[in-house]
């Protein structure tokens, strides 16, 4: 898959960064991990980086452990600013208190923001969509280049998951969406579906560039944790399948519980569960109901501790419920899976399934039928070999194409451009 290649070293002068991002570290999902890796790696370059964002929230009805809702907090990190605005909580199946938490954010971030430092560059990084809002006024303000990062496209994917249906709000929302690409320097999406669909508008004089998800490959690497975390949950002997990340309706776990179901005479193969969601309590319904104690379900962990996790674990899972809208997706876990040279079980099609099979790195399911995903399960437990060898070919794949120290520098290159 085509990214924008790295520029190599420059002799211009650092940019200067607002870099707006609702989701952050230390947050789990692919959002804040994405905005907090292309901060520090800029940062380290010499770049002037102040990310605008809440109190670590999400997922979660409160304020994360270690931190205080304040009207506004400053910290530095990794050599980077934090600024945190005052955050309205949710319970993470209320979607209109998300939706408001969502406008508060936006709102409070635009006094904060045009009162900041100068800077050269504001990015928005949607979802949420609000963030353009934000921006956008922002970067008028400040006179200065806005761009928008899309990780999702909205209203489309609302829609597609039956939030909103097609409607005079859609069609306002969608040429409101087209009014801040047309006012971005810079449109940067995280998949080619995006950017196809993006380019496929016909809207003029759109600088349009493909900066991936992916991961950083120094971190997420195998580690010498499998005994102990394998003892400690009793896994010595079991071929272990892990899926870490969102437990939410896009990504279509509850598949997973039904090959679960049928996979339940294995006492050798134990699906084990790691995060939160909306749907963690009706997929532990589920476990109980069903009596799957095959499933293992474990609460989110700090992004530190998962390398240690896929390190004692045999195969790692990846899903996207199967609608228009996802065939663009590449799931950030994915490529955590394949840079601690785990073999990889996806379930869906699009572009992931395209990535999988390029790198001989896993098995994609694309039928949503149960007994499939549990014949893949059952052929990567009987073989080894197999295993080992995706395994490697996965850590290859993602250091050539998806390390993340490579697509900050790519991207490094393209806002350089912007003000030189």
């Amino acid at each position: 898959m085509p990214v924008a290649g790295p520029q190599g070293k420059s002799e211009k002068k650092p940019f200067r960064i607002l870099y707006l991002a609702q989701q952050f570290a230390p947050e789990m999902g692919a959002a804040a991990v994405r905005a907090s890796e292309f901060a520090r790696s800029w940062a380290a370059e010499g770049h002037k980086i102040r990310v605008l964002t809440g109190f670590p929230s999400y997922l979660t009805d409160g304020i994360s452990a270690g931190y205080r809702n304040r009207l506004i907090s400053r910290e530095q990190k990794e050599g980077y600013e934090i600024i945190r605005t005052f955050t309205l909580t949710y319970k993470p199946d209320s979607i209109v208190k998300r939706f408001l938490s969502q406008i508060f954010y936006a709102l409070s971030s635009i006094i904060v923001g045009i009162f900041s430092p100068k800077c050269d560059i504001v990015l928005s990084t949607s979802p949420p969509f609000t963030a353009f809002f934000t921006g956008y006024l922002i970067s008028v303000f400040k006179r200065c280049n806005f761009v928008t990062e899309i990780r999702d496209l909205f209203p489309a994917s609302a829609v597609a998951f039956g939030v909103l249906k097609e409607g005079p709000l859609v069609r306002i929302l969608t040429a409101m969406e087209n009014f801040f690409y047309r006012r971005s320097a810079l449109v940067v999406g995280v998949t080619q579906g995006i950017i196809n669909d993006i380019g496929k508008r016909g809207l003029k004089n759109i600088h349009l560039r493909l900066i991936t998800n992916g991961v950083n490959t120094d971190i997420f690497r195998k580690t010498e944790a499998r005994p102990r975390i394998r003892e400690s949950y009793g896994l010595e002997s079991c071929f272990v399948m892990i899926y870490t990340g969102i437990l939410g309706r896009a990504q279509n776990l509850g598949l997973l519980m039904e090959a679960a179901e049928r996979l339940r005479e294995r006492k050798d193969i134990v699906l084990m569960l790691v995060g939160e969601g909306v749907e963690r309590f009706r997929l532990l319904q589920l476990k109980e109901e069903k009596k799957l104690d095959n499933v293992i379900f474990v609460e989110s962990q700090p992004v530190s501790r998962i390398p240690d996790l896929l390190s004692a674990a045999d195969a790692g899972f990846a899903s996207r419920r199967m609608v228009r809208i996802t065939r663009g997706a590449l799931p950030v876990k994915m490529f955590e899976y394949m840079s601690c040279e785990l073999p990889v079980i996806f379930n869906g099609t699009g572009e992931a399934e395209e990535v999988l099979k390029a790198a001989e790195a896993g098995i994609s399911v694309t039928t949503e039928n149960p007994d499939d995903l549990a014949e893949a399960v059952i052929k990567l437990a009987e073989d080894p070999a197999l295993r080992r060898r995706m395994g490697m070919k996965g850590r290859a794949h993602v250091e050539r194409f998806f390390s993340r120290q490579h697509l900050a520098e790519a991207y490094a290159g393209l806002l350089k451009d912007l003000i030189h």
